[in-house]
């Protein structure tokens, strides 16, 4: 745990945050995060550093290219009440929405009614 609490100690702040997703930070927070998942301190911890580390578009692109909501989604499964976990799922599928990585479908837009109006 103490290696994504000094991760997310680097990636507080722009700086700090460039250079870590840069040196690939969250990849291997992501992979911390998948092989400890039962791990109380490792996800709560692990989560507050995708929170710094995902604040700008490259740490969102990362997160998304090493399978972060998947991930995220397991800790969210193994501890429930684990606020910081629900939170970084909620905005890792916001970025995927948002930022589909190359080969991955957006979503159709709704077809127009007849009227014109969204069906």
């Amino acid at each position: 745990f103490k290696g994504c609490l000094a991760l997310g100690n680097i990636g507080y702040g722009p700086e700090g945050e460039a250079a870590a997703v840069k040196k690939g930070a969250i990849g291997a927070i992501v992979a911390a995060l998948r092989a400890h998942t039962a791990d109380a301190t490792v996800a709560e911890e692990g989560c507050d550093a995708l929170a710094n580390l995902a604040a700008e578009v490259a740490g969102q692109r990362a997160l998304l290219e090493a399978e972060g909501p998947a991930v995220l989604a397991g800790v969210c499964a193994a501890h429930p009440k684990l606020q910081t976990a629900r939170e970084m799922l909620q905005a890792a599928q916001e970025y995927e929405r948002d930022q589909p990585l190359a080969g991955t479908p957006r979503a159709a837009p709704a077809p127009a009614a007849a009227d014109g109006q969204a069906a």
